[in-house]
């Protein structure tokens, strides 16, 4: 849950839920147990990311999906 502590108000995108985290791309992609090159991918086209691993992103850090822009 590295994100439950920073006041989500709006919906964030991957790159500002991971700037926020002060992690880099590979620390964080190794946090959620994501490959760093297709992170990378979602950060620069969230819609490409599938369910299953959204679900699991979300759980990991600890916020709702509805926090998420797309």
């Amino acid at each position: 849950m590295l994100i439950s502590k920073i006041d989500i108000k709006e919906p964030l995108t991957f790159k500002e839920i991971r700037r926020l985290s002060g992690l880099s791309i590979p620390q964080f992609s190794k946090l959620v147990g994501i490959p760093s090159t297709t992170w990378r991918q979602y950060e620069r086209y969230p819609s490409k990311i599938q369910v299953d691993k959204l679900l699991k992103v979300c759980n990991i850090l600890g916020i709702d999906v509805s926090n998420i822009k797309f």
